[in-house]
């Protein structure tokens, strides 16, 4: 069985960046305080910077530099931070997952509950207001034991603007599973998925219409059966 396990508690310690962050761990929402990697810039004026992008990129580098000399660091007993790398208005942020293999991670699961935690904290976090402001790049790079990656989030200034209105979970979700679908249209285990997030933000025509695709693929399948019928059933007692 695929885990996501600890690993949505430490995808979050990708916030180590941040001063402060929601930790995920299946789906629960733990506050904890977090390291704030970029201490040593956190009293520098970068505001100033704003219309100097070589001195912005400075400023990253000597800070991501100062930081490395501690690494790498173990995060909690599953993640260790291994590099954090500045450059280009980039800040980038390396870990490895110590005891398991790729193929062990359910990276889909993953996703769906680390990305839109992550995107919200760099949104919201007062500390980062200067990042924001500077449309920093955020990479979080994930590893496995073995030093293969395992999945990879990227926030650019478009993705976390202040006028850009955020996904919920189940949203996220959505989209995810949709953009799935548009590379393998038939995946009936995807739109199983999609349908019950659909039917779950009370979206009952949308969830018909996916399950009702599982059925065309597969008349026999009892999750699409099961699903159609319990969502006509909701359906007309609401």
């Amino acid at each position: 069985m695929k885990k996501s396990i600890t690993i949505l508690l430490s995808i979050l310690l990708a916030c180590t960046m941040l001063t402060s962050c929601g930790k995920v761990t299946n789906g629960i929402i733990e506050r904890v305080k977090a390291i704030f990697i970029f201490r040593s810039i956190r009293n520098l004026d970068i505001h100033k910077t704003a219309n100097d992008s070589k001195n912005l990129d400075s400023l990253l580098v000597k800070s991501a530099n100062e930081f490395s000399k501690n690494l790498p660091m173990m995060i909690d007993s599953e993640t260790r931070l291994d590099a954090v790398i500045a450059y280009s208005k980039t800040l980038l942020s390396v870990y490895t997952i110590v005891n398991f293999s790729r193929d062990e991670i359910d990276t889909n699961e993953l996703k769906n509950n680390a990305y839109p935690q992550l995107l919200n904290g760099i949104k919201t976090i007062s500390d980062l207001k200067m990042f924001r402001d500077n449309k920093v790049t955020w990479v979080y790079l994930y590893r496995d034991k073995d030093g293969k990656e395992i999945i990879k989030f990227r926030f650019e200034y478009e993705d976390y603007r202040e006028d850009k209105p955020m996904l919920d979970a189940m949203e996220y979700r959505i989209a995810n599973y949709t953009e799935t679908l548009r590379i393998k249209p038939d995946d009936y285990e995807i739109l199983n998925l999609r349908g019950n997030a659909y039917a779950q933000k009370d979206n009952y025509d949308r969830a018909i219409k996916d399950f009702e695709a599982m059925l065309k693929i597969d008349p026999n399948n009892i999750d699409a059966r099961n699903g159609l019928e319990k969502i006509l059933k909701w359906k007309y007692e609401n």
